[in-house]
């Protein structure tokens, strides 16, 4: 899919020079794309509402590399807090991962609480090759789990 159309279909374009901002164009998208009603939208208006406000074209660079490390991709969970009873059943952890596969964790975290798997609960998987930061919610009081 080029950035010319949100339907998937090219359209032929004079190339462009080198590092040229190109966030205020606005070509019409016709009414056949998949985009809902069609009519009306402009590349620009949608690429604005998808957070997309600037391009770039080929050139040489400045050179560099992105992403070689895990700390250089952060993911975190943004979500309230749900208010539970410090005494109670439940107890909620917001938990920092490095490098660490989602599922794996809470398998680990699971046994050294000395409780089923099944009692330990995320909103999904985050990914592994990153610094995560998620709320998990353990079936299990807080002063068990205090001492993991």
């Amino acid at each position: 899919m080029n950035r010319n159309s949100i339907s998937g279909r090219s359209r032929a374009r004079a190339p462009r020079r080198c590092s040229r901002v190109c966030a205020q164009e606005s070509r019409r998208i016709s009414p056949s794309s998949s985009c809902e009603g069609g009519e009306g939208l402009t590349v620009s208006s949608v690429e604005e509402h998808l957070g997309l406000t600037g391009w770039s074209a080929d050139g040489e660079g400045i050179g560099g590399v992105l992403k070689v490390r895990v700390e250089d991709f952060r993911v975190e969970e943004i979500a309230r807090i749900p208010a539970l009873d410090p005494k109670g059943r439940f107890t909620v952890v917001r938990a920092t991962l490095n490098n660490w596969e989602t599922n794996r964790y809470l398998n680990r975290l699971a046994r050294a609480c000395g409780i089923s798997r099944k009692r330990v609960f995320s909103s999904g998987m985050k990914d592994k090759r990153a610094v995560t930061t998620q709320i998990l919610v353990i079936d299990a009081p807080q002063s068990k789990v205090e001492r993991v």
